[in-house]
């Protein structure tokens, strides 16, 4: 396929005295199956070099990851949380029929916007069966950060193989983050009682109320 366009060499290793092999990733060809030409070359101590084999083997089998037809969009967030799906996955590919491996698994790479990705998580799909896979995952997870969420699905089969087979995106809005100390609980003392004064920050919604719990040993 595409004549030379993937041409490599590949080095042989001495695995016997006289006997040399290599390993060929398909991979390395695109995952290519079909037709694949082999030419051998030799080359002695003296810097003498020839060809002394040219052959064909053919590659049947399965050398791709699964694919899928369709994702659901991640419209919005039910309050902290989001459902993503995809639909129509299978290892089946033309060209490889009766070769398929089958679906192992399917996984979700979630991560914000935010900071690249210092908060991506994978997550496993749960199988709904007829080639359905789905998550749900939580703003909890990611910092409790708002806005845009980067969403990846690959999928692996049983051969090794994997593909990122969809993407998509989704928007969290709302304040998810609860108030933070902006400095130092300072106290006043006096005879009878003492004041207690921390400043409270939220750059989202605002404060609406602090409470102090107090009690005595």
């Amino acid at each position: 396929k595409g004549g030379q366009d993937d041409l490599l060499w590949h080095a042989g290793t001495e695995i016997s005295p006289g006997t040399w092999q290599t390993y060929v990733n398909y991979a390395s060809h695109k995952k290519d199956t079909g037709t694949y030409n082999v030419h051998v070359y030799a080359t002695d101590n003296c810097g003498n070099r020839a060809l002394i084999s040219a052959t064909q083997t053919t590659v049947t089998g399965d050398v791709n990851g699964p694919t899928a037809t369709s994702i659901t969009p991640a419209q919005s967030f039910s309050g902290r949380t989001c459902t993503v799906s995809v639909e129509g996955v299978t290892d089946a590919e033309a060209g490889t029929e009766g070769y398929e491996s089958g679906v192992k698994t399917v996984k979700f790479a979630v991560w914000t916007a935010k900071n690249g990705q210092d908060d991506i998580q994978w997550l496993t799909g749960k199988n709904l069966g007829n080639g359905k896979w789905q998550i749900t995952f939580d703003v909890a997870d990611h910092n409790y950060d708002s806005g845009l969420y980067y969403i990846h699905v690959n999928g692996y089969d049983n051969a090794g193989n994997y593909r990122l087979m969809k993407t998509t995106t989704a928007t969290a809005t709302g304040d998810f983050k609860a108030p933070t100390r902006g400095g130092s609980l300072k106290y006043v003392n006096n005879p009878y009682a003492f004041t207690a004064t921390l400043p409270v920050v939220d750059a989202e919604s605002g404060v609406s109320k602090v409470e102090f719990a107090v009690w005595s040993d």
